[in-house]
């Protein structure tokens, strides 16, 4: 009897790390990475059984992307404000 291990998809954590990447060195460009890569590995993992983890992560990716560009736009916004405020 062999065991079953469970297989996370390599895009999966790819998406993660360019998620962390949009917080941190690559912001914007970062978070847009993470959300392409995290549409592409939901379609493989759906597509492959051998690959049958990384939804998890790819929930966290999606989520840590989509809350830097927010924060992203939002801070410009206010930057723009105070700026013309400023004036």
């Amino acid at each position: 009897m062999t065991a079953r291990t469970s297989r996370t998809h390599p895009l999966a954590v790819l998406a993660m790390l360019m998620a962390i990447a949009g917080w941190t060195v690559l912001p914007v460009i970062g978070s847009l990475m993470a959300l392409r890569c995290a549409q592409a590995a939901a379609r493989a993992i759906a597509r492959d059984p051998a690959f049958d983890d990384g939804e998890g992560l790819l929930g966290v990716a999606v989520l840590l992307a989509w809350a830097a560009l927010i924060a992203g736009a939002l801070a410009a916004t206010a930057l723009a404000v105070w700026t013309l405020a400023s004036r």
